[in-house]
């Protein structure tokens, strides 16, 4: 998802830090005012962490530690979590909002549509294939341990469809 938060469209890389409206990404420019990463900041970083600096992880807030590393990894895996979880319907914990996020952004529901089909063109589902994760070894090659984010899959709320 860096792709699509860190691009010309998203970001403008000639402004400095001290000229942007938003927020600044150290060696990435200026969010734009329409930008994924810049309402994703005013949302759930903005007067609580340093969007270029490591958080606290909590549980409660970060999908994954490595979600805490700053706003860019922690949009990366939302977004991830968002593609291969179904959505959330419990919104009162802060890491299940940042997966409803994205439903707000039609054209993004549309990309995850398509990458879930195209998994499924493969062969592949979401119980056959998560993020992060090593492959078992039992019941078939292509089979993966526990994901990590299952505990957020039940403390979410998940709905049953994708």
């Amino acid at each position: 998802f860096n792709i699509e938060t860190l691009n010309d469209s998203q970001l403008d890389p000639s402004k400095r830090d001290d000229v942007c409206s938003e927020v600044h990404l150290t060696g990435r420019g200026c969010a734009k005012s329409n930008s994924y990463i810049g309402a994703f900041y005013s949302k759930f970083w903005k007067g609580k962490h340093d969007p270029n600096k490591k958080a606290s992880y909590d549980a409660e807030e970060f999908v994954s530690v490595y979600a805490s590393t700053n706003l860019r990894e922690d949009i990366a895996e939302s977004f991830a979590n968002f593609v291969f979880l179904s959505r959330p319907t419990s919104k009162e914990i802060i890491r299940c909002q940042k997966l409803d996020f994205f439903y707000q952004y039609s054209e993004l529901v549309t990309l995850r549509t398509n990458l879930r089909k195209n998994f499924k063109a493969f062969g592949l589902d979401n119980d056959r294939l998560i993020p992060n994760q090593q492959p078992s070894k039992s019941k078939g090659k292509n089979r993966v341990s526990q994901p990590s984010f299952m505990g957020m899959k039940q403390k979410c709320s998940h709905s049953n469809t994708p």
